[in-house]
């Protein structure tokens, strides 16, 4: 059982040097609007992790999160 209309994300990981390279695919997303709020979410947990790994306070979530999604609706 698996739902086939189900969205997908993939995570891989691949060395840059001293530095990994994440690159985050998410599929199978039933429209724009969910894609913008999607890609508003990735967008905000990867910066969080970022600031995480840096050592720095995470910023916080649902303003970043708008600010991403207001950047991906133009």
């Amino acid at each position: 059982g698996e739902d086939e209309t189900a969205s997908e994300a993939t995570f891989e990981l691949h060395p840059q040097g001293e530095n990994v390279l994440l690159v985050l695919t998410h599929r199978r997303l039933a429209g724009p609007d969910e894609m913008v709020n999607v890609a508003g979410g990735w967008h905000t947990h990867v910066a969080i992790l970022g600031d995480v790994l840096s050592g720095r306070n995470p910023r916080p979530f649902w303003s970043t999160h708008a600010k991403a999604e207001a950047e991906y609706r133009i």
